[in-house]
């Protein structure tokens, strides 16, 4: 996948709260890169939710996006129960990539259930249909939300390694790995 960011888009740092009555899962950062710049293939191999049914993967499921939107999905049972459970709704805006999320949970388990899912220490999420205002990106709301998640993932942020084969790499987070995986 290949994608541009908004430097004015916040980046959200899931487990930080402002006061009493705020909570948030920890162990997630998330933002939404300019829409029409996201392109490639995103390969999932962890897990899908929703639709029921699917959770953790038996087999990749491939997602083809072009300028921010799916237009193709391919791997077998799975990746058929997905497309079906897209189709369904009749709405074009469930095609639109929402978000991308990155997990730092290094007590997160891939178990089916998505919020503990996308915080697996090193997987890449991605987000399709409705985007949350607080993304401050440009979609809107659509039927619903779907979450797909990659294992073992690369992020290469201009031109430096972020995340490689599924561990954060980057000279910046070195300490703040340390301490979160003792």
């Amino acid at each position: 996948m290949v994608f541009k960011n908004d430097p004015s888009r916040p980046v959200l740092v899931e487990g930080e709260v402002a006061g009493p009555g705020d909570y948030a899962l920890v162990g997630q950062v998330d933002w939404a890169p300019l829409e029409d710049s996201i392109n490639g293939v995103f390969l999932v191999d962890g897990s899908i939710y929703p639709p029921e049914g699917l959770g953790v993967l038996r087999r990749p499921v491939r997602i083809y996006i072009e300028k921010g939107r799916i237009t193709g999905i391919e791997g077998g049972r799975e990746a058929e129960m997905f497309k079906t459970w897209l189709s369904k709704f009749n709405d074009p805006r469930m095609y639109n990539v929402a978000h991308i999320a990155l997990g730092c949970n290094p007590n997160a388990k891939l178990t089916g259930n998505i919020l503990e899912d996308e915080r697996v220490w090193g997987a890449v999420d991605w987000g399709f249909g409705s985007q949350a205002p607080t993304y401050k990106g440009k979609l809107g709301l659509a039927s619903s939300h779907t979450d797909a998640l990659a294992l073992g993932a690369t992020l290469i942020a201009d031109g430096e390694y972020v995340l490689k084969d599924g561990e954060y790499v980057h000279p910046d987070l070195r300490e703040l790995v340390k301490e979160l995986k003792e």
